[in-house]
């Protein structure tokens, strides 16, 4: 039903993670522009790619980081900040 036995209290969770991601979503669009909420909800493939380097060793290529500099440097933009 969950998986094999020895991954059950990783996909219970990884389940619990992903609903407490959706409830922090839906409260951040009550309290910021949709507009802006979305932009930061797109930037958690960048995080991923990021934490697969810090964690898991995984190597950047020239183009990865630039992409992930330019990824990021573009949710700033969107989301204009206040300064």
């Amino acid at each position: 039903l969950l998986g094999a036995p020895e991954a059950r209290k990783l996909v219970l969770l990884r389940g619990a993670l992903g609903a407490l991601n959706n409830w922090i979503f839906f409260f951040a669009i009550t309290q910021i522009p949709l507009g802006d909420a979305n932009a930061i909800l797109f930037t958690g493939p960048i995080f991923t790619a990021l934490y697969s380097c810090l964690f898991m060793g995984d190597r950047f290529s020239v183009m990865e980081v630039v992409a992930t500099v330019l990824s990021i440097t573009g949710v700033v933009l969107v989301a204009r900040p206040p300064l």
